[in-house]
């Protein structure tokens, strides 16, 4: 298994993927940088007690913390879903697979490599992301962000669910259609989220139970909002602003739902194993 992972790392590398997202990476953080120095500059605390604009700065600061880390954790996503989309339909189709599998080699060994291998570089990114976001609303607003570690846990957790659903899709899909598949389903999920924020404040069930079906049909958006909930909720923000918004969590996910979400994960996995071993391959 140590082999295959640095056989993808290596694969990554030589693809220069994260070489082009990086610098993608850099103008978003540049373009939200001065965005956050402009509404620092907006809105400056005085030492003379609470004021209008200090009033203001608890609604828009958490909202343009809520406001990064939800279009990161997109660009998190895709990365996550197009970085593993041809991981094993790719492989076959070039025959490289086909080179591979009559070695000594278990079928969970190059799921799970592959898997680690991809996981690492995302874990790596993903942290330095997060962070950044973090340190950028920091310094230009002076917005504490509590629960970091917790947070930065979910935003990792988010990433490598749909890296293991990408790599199962793979084993069944070719690369196209794979990564059409996880992207309608990670775009179901986000648009049901949504939808539970919003009936949350109508009080709507039906509305709500499309949310909650969408969850555990993809959990993505349930992280999110387990990860938004934990970094806006500290001791210097009691209050969540953000419930009333669709980047908030009026009603955060269970723990019933992160157990779900382990299980959803893992399961994942050995169905990219099992299908590996018995269907796609046998075809």
């Amino acid at each position: 298994m140590g082999t295959i992972i640095q056989l993808t790392l290596k694969e990554v590398l030589r693809r220069r993927i994260f070489l082009v997202i990086a610098l993608l990476t850099i103008g978003f953080l540049v373009l939200y940088g001065v965005a956050l120095y402009y509404t620092g500059k907006k809105f400056v605390i005085k030492p003379t007690g609470m004021s209008a604009n200090d009033a203001i700065k608890l609604v828009i600061y958490p909202q343009m913390l809520a406001l990064g880390l939800y279009f990161s954790s997109m660009i998190v996503s895709l990365l996550a879903i197009f970085t593993a989309v041809g991981t094993i339909s790719g492989e076959l189709d070039s025959g490289i697979l086909h080179s591979i599998v009559p070695k000594p080699l278990r079928r969970g060994e190059i799921v799970l490599g592959k898997y680690v291998g991809y996981g690492l570089i995302l874990v790596i990114y993903t942290s330095i992301l997060f962070l950044s976001i973090i340190g950028l609303v920091y310094f230009f607003t002076g917005y504490y962000a509590g629960n970091i570690i917790p947070a930065l846990l979910y935003y990792l957790l988010l990433s490598l669910t749909l890296l293991a659903l990408a790599m199962l899709g793979s084993t069944m899909l070719s690369t196209i259609a794979n990564g059409v598949a996880v992207f309608m389903l990670y775009s179901i999920g986000t648009i049901g989220g949504m939808m539970e924020q919003i009936a949350s404040m109508m009080n709507n069930e039906a509305l709500t139970n499309i949310g909650i079906i969408s969850s555990l049909i993809i959990p993505t958006d349930a992280i999110y909002r387990m990860m938004i909930t934990s970094v806006l909720l500290n001791d210097s923000n009691p209050v969540n602003l953000l419930n009333m918004g669709p980047f908030g969590s009026q009603h955060p996910p269970s723990e019933a739902m992160m157990a779900y979400i382990v299980i959803y994960l893992l399961l994942a996995l050995w169905g990219a194993k099992k299908v590996l071993k018995e269907g796609y391959l046998m075809a």
